[in-house]
């Protein structure tokens, strides 16, 4: 126990580190998908259109590796929304927590990717136009994954889980105080003994002596 307070410390010293996401309803919204792929990005690099402004050479070498690393999402979100359309009791709640994490792991992947892609270009229209349209929005959804599903972890005593959810966040956007907040109080928790799902470290009970009877 001793060596995962220090675990969650040192992650938030080397982090920078000194949310609660309200739990999925149970109807089929999916909170990353709220305004979705239909939403306009904001930002200068949102009228740039990728597809005529580079070569397709350029598109193949800056913007093919990103829209790779989001090909799975579509097949993932397929099987979730099947999942969810079954009965809540019908459900498994362990596939719809793997799936949800796979597309996580998908935007994160993508964003990356933008990342490396806006380091490559040399224009600056282009360098604006592929954060704000690939790298910006697939942090965003990430992080939206992620925050709902590390509360959820530890408030099911998987303490390991939340805390490297937190800490992926934290990958993302350095200053993410909730995530910051989040592992402070995780490791205040365990240090106090109150982490959801464990139990409670106890006095133990001295033995009784038996004395003999003359």
């Amino acid at each position: 126990m001793q060596r995962m307070v220090l675990a969650v410390l040192l992650a938030m010293f080397v982090l920078g580190a000194a949310v609660y996401a309200a739990p999925e309803p149970g109807g089929n919204v999916v909170p990353w998908k709220a305004g979705g792929g239909d939403a306009e990005p904001a930002g200068d690099g949102a009228a740039v259109d990728l597809k005529t402004a580079l070569t397709p050479a350029l598109y193949s070498t800056l913007i093919k590796p990103i829209e790779a690393k989001l090909e799975p999402v579509t097949k993932t979100q397929e099987a979730y929304d099947k999942e969810m359309q079954k009965a809540v009791d019908k459900r498994n709640e362990r596939l719809l927590i793997a799936l949800k994490e796979r597309i996580a792991t998908a935007y994160l992947g993508a964003a990356l990717a933008a990342k490396q892609s806006v380091a490559r270009a040399h224009e600056d229209n282009i360098k604006s136009a592929i954060k704000t349209q690939y790298q910006d929005p697939n942090e965003q959804k990430a992080i939206a994954i992620f925050e709902e599903l590390a509360p959820q972890a530890y408030e099911a005593g998987d303490v390991r889980t939340a805390i490297a959810l937190y800490k992926r966040i934290l990958q993302i956007d350095t200053d993410n105080a909730g995530a910051k907040e989040a592992l402070i109080r995780i490791a205040q928790d365990i240090k106090s003994g109150t982490v959801p799902g464990q139990a409670k470290p106890t006095d133990t009970p001295k033995p009784k002596s038996h004395e003999r009877d003359d």
